[in-house]
């Protein structure tokens, strides 16, 4: 990337939530955007239950869940253009350019190599602050799933377009996390709320 081209500030916002068994995983995803994209402002936020060997920008109190960490993370961010990043993604040189000139209001993401759900964004999205201020945080009514469709909806309820990336294919080692705990449980009891319309943006 040719880093002069550079004309908005960029933050990414990562939530780590660490256990042994993801070490390599967590370690090349921040080592990928720390190699490519060293003028990108990282900002993670550490929702691990026990100690984490990462360094990372915040740690919460406690073990708050996905959605409530994103949203620490666009609470301490500051810049121009915001990025939202799982912690199981694999950057490669080239992923993730067109976010360094991003001026149009609207949701964007690359295609995700493990995920083709159309309501939501996949692991890896972003957007302008301009647009953000419109579409405000996640909802913590979904503590760990369906806040990005609720995000979705309440981005295409308001007319922000959402533009996903096709020619650009981000690695995903999808539910690295998830597939580690009582994935099926967290799910069915967000499930529930998204489907018995529970948002407190309804």
């Amino acid at each position: 990337m040719n880093h002069s081209a550079i004309t908005r500030s960029i933050d990414i916002i990562i939530p780590v939530f660490y256990l042994p068994e993801l070490y390599i995983t967590i370690k090349k995803c921040l080592d990928s955007i720390k190699k490519y994209y060293p003028d990108y402002n990282l900002i993670t936020v550490d929702d691990s239950i026990g100690e984490c060997p990462f360094e990372c920008t915040y740690k919460n109190e406690n073990n708050l869940g996905y959605t409530a960490t994103i949203n620490r993370g666009l609470l301490l961010s500051k810049g121009d253009v915001i990025i939202i990043c799982n912690d199981d993604v694999e950057i490669k040189e080239g992923d993730l350019d067109r976010f360094s000139t991003l001026q149009e209001r609207g949701i964007f993401s690359p295609a995700d190599s493990a995920s083709g759900n159309l309501d939501s964004f996949g692991c890896i999205w972003g957007m302008t602050r301009e647009t953000f201020k419109k579409l405000w945080y996640l909802d913590e009514t979904f503590k760990h799933f369906y806040s990005d469709r609720e995000y979705y909806k309440r981005a295409k309820k308001m007319g922000i377009p959402i533009i996903k990336w096709r020619d650009i294919v981000v690695k995903h080692h999808e539910s690295a996390t998830y597939n580690l705990l009582d994935k099926e449980s967290l799910l069915e009891e967000d499930r529930r709320k998204y489907g018995n319309g529970r948002s407190k943006n309804s």
